[in-house]
């Protein structure tokens, strides 16, 4: 069964370092492994539609409204990390008009003339079991990666874990992507002209 702390001990054992035993229990490794682990997951889940992290939902307009050029205000999931489509129907089809901002009382929100709004979103995953294997191990290798000079002080470790790091990421993604059918490309309006 995955945890973070096996995978914070597999970045370890890339590092040439001992194992923890969680990453509160107070050792150096742990330390520079806690600072960095939620940033570097966040990141690593930011940078691609992971299908293990890619959620549906309906936005509930908030009670907020924009002071100006937008009519509706929707507060974001509490677990968003990336919008990958934003829809006003539950067909998900269609383009609408909307800006993603910062609200002083909801936070993260999507402001729209849109009185319905649908979110397709990439989501902040805590739980490793969730992750693919292969999305684990390019976050152990970036764990590694931005763990060596702290521990190890080995611009070259760091250097070749980086490397690592890109090929199991390419990999992950290239998994990722051919486990779904891919989404339809809108027509070009080169395209629509010539018909």
């Amino acid at each position: 069964m995955a945890s973070e702390t096996t995978i914070i001990n597999t970045a370890l054992r890339r590092l040439g370092d001992k194992p923890i035993t969680d990453r509160l229990d107070g050792t150096p490794a742990a330390n520079v492994a806690d600072t960095l682990f939620d940033d570097v997951r966040d990141a690593l889940l930011r940078a691609h539609p992971w299908n293990f992290a890619t959620s549906r939902v309906q936005l509930i307009q908030s009670v907020t409204t924009p002071v100006y050029g937008y009519d509706y205000q929707y507060k974001l999931p509490t677990d968003w990390l990336r919008t990958l489509a934003v829809h006003g129907n539950d067909a998900g089809v269609g383009t609408l008009s909307y800006k993603m901002e910062q609200d002083t009382t909801d936070g993260a929100v999507i402001v729209s003339n849109a009185n319905e709004l649908w979110l397709r979103y990439v989501r902040r995953i805590i739980d490793p079991n969730i992750m693919i294997a292969d999305f684990r191990e390019a976050l152990s290798y970036r764990l590694a990666a931005d763990m060596a000079l702290p521990i190890t002080n080995s611009g070259t470790l760091r250097e070749r874990l980086e490397a690592a790091f890109v090929a199991a990421l390419r990999r992950a993604r290239s998994i990722d992507g051919i486990e779904d059918f891919p989404d339809a490309m809108p027509d070009a309006s080169w395209l629509a002209a010539r018909v």
